[in-house]
């Protein structure tokens, strides 16, 4: 029997070298401008989970020290043929962070929320961010409500939120506690 994380992490290993074909549409239109907004309040050391095929990695402010996860290692492969060697990569499940406690300064979730258990992720990279860290999320509009509960629940205080594209992306800026 295949574990349900197994046929995801498949699903997603099959779609990566497709991707950015796929998306491309999407991307320009729609998510890049909000990409681009959200990414440059990263500073420090930054943490990007589910990062997929790096489509974050061009808005970036310089002097970040940018780390780069995702459970999908073609996915992780794509992403690495976009970065320079100064970007770090771990193949990794982001319900479970092979990281040390209060290890980034920023931690940026983007067009992810679906592919994990959010009352999962929330509280574990609330785990690897400093005190007063920020969480950066961007997702689909229809995720809003319930993406904000368990960001508070997971002890994330809500700073700023942003909707663009007509209402079809909404993203938000959070502060640990």
């Amino acid at each position: 029997m295949v574990r349900k994380s197994g046929t995801r992490r498949a699903v997603w290993d099959g779609q990566a070298a497709d991707y950015d074909r796929a998306m491309e549409p999407f991307e320009r239109r729609v998510f890049a401008p909000s990409r681009a907004w959200l990414c440059a309040k990263a500073s420090g050391r930054v943490l990007e989970v589910a990062a997929g095929t790096g489509l974050n990695l061009a808005h970036y402010p310089p002097g970040v020290r940018l780390t780069c996860v995702d459970f999908s290692f073609p996915m992780l492969a794509k992403a690495r043929q976009r970065s320079g060697p100064e970007v770090a990569f771990c193949q990794a499940d982001a319900h479970a962070l092979p990281i040390a406690d209060a290890a980034f300064d920023t931690a940026v979730c983007t067009l992810s929320a679906t592919l994990f258990r959010v009352v999962l992720a929330f509280p574990e990279l609330h785990r690897i961010l400093r005190p007063g860290g920020r969480l950066l999320v961007l997702d689909h509009v229809h995720l809003r409500a319930g993406v904000v509960r368990p960001l508070r629940a997971a002890g994330f205080r809500v700073e700023a939120r942003r909707r663009s594209a007509g209402g079809l992306v909404y993203a938000l800026v959070a502060r640990r506690d």
